[in-house]
């Protein structure tokens, strides 16, 4: 095989992976850059703790809990959490149901609308009035991933900026249009527009496996050519 044949199929196989690899590398790149750079960052913590306030056993915890849920409930996971300022015992059931008793008195917590927006506005500094506020219990395009249930809030100020809260880890983000379009480049480093083809991971891999072997090849021949030898 010649150079001028070798040159064709260098110039044919980066035809079809030259755009993927430059996508790559400029999303990579994107990637490291500060997020501050893309708008306000979100810094929420807890305030500090009156410990003195857990006063309810853990086991007397545990029988309030089998009394309201019936005795068959089985817990499975139990840990001591703070959310804002309410120290709580945080109970996951067998069948996977997760609650939050009140260490001090034993009455069951639930996250509130106010205490998502109180929260926010902590994490982002924001005093203007608030516009819209709600639950979200399944992943949708704006949060694709994440514990659930999260919280979306939007300000009056920033109508198109979405804030976002999630309950089980108190993660705070927001979604505006220079962001959103951070996101969408930097889901080209993870190929995530192979989904738009196929929700099969395995399809996905291989056609990921067969991109870099492409782009493999390329560069092997292109080091071919550079090599010192025969022209023709």
């Amino acid at each position: 095989m010649n150079r001028n044949q070798l040159r064709k199929i260098h110039r044919t196989v980066f035809i079809f992976t030259g755009i993927f690899i430059v996508a790559w590398v400029l999303s990579g790149l994107l990637m490291i850059m500060p997020p501050e750079w893309f708008g306000p960052v979100g810094r929420y913590q807890n305030p500090p703790a009156d410990w003195s306030r857990v006063t309810l056993s853990p086991a007397a915890a545990i029988a309030q809990v089998t009394a309201a849920e019936g005795p068959a409930a089985e817990v499975r996971e139990f840990s001591l959490r703070q959310i804002d300022d309410q120290l709580l015992y945080g109970i996951t059931l067998a069948d996977g149901k997760q609650l939050l008793v009140d260490a001090g008195n034993g009455s069951r917590f639930e996250f509130t609308p106010a205490l998502a927006e109180s929260i926010l506005r902590k994490a982002y500094h924001i005093d203007a009035p608030l516009q819209e506020i709600s639950v979200i219990e399944k992943h949708n395009r704006d949060y694709a991933w994440g514990s659930l249930p999260a919280w979306h809030v939007t300000f009056r100020n920033a109508p198109s900026t979405d804030y976002y809260l999630s309950e089980q880890d108190l993660r705070v983000f927001n979604r505006s249009p220079v962001t959103r379009v951070r996101a969408a480049i930097m889901g080209l480093h993870e190929f995530k527009p192979l989904t738009l083809l196929t929700d099969n991971q395995r399809i996905r891999k291989g056609l990921m496996m067969g991109i870099a072997a492409l782009a493999l090849v390329g560069s092997v021949i292109g080091v071919l050519l550079t090599l010192p030898g025969n022209r023709k």
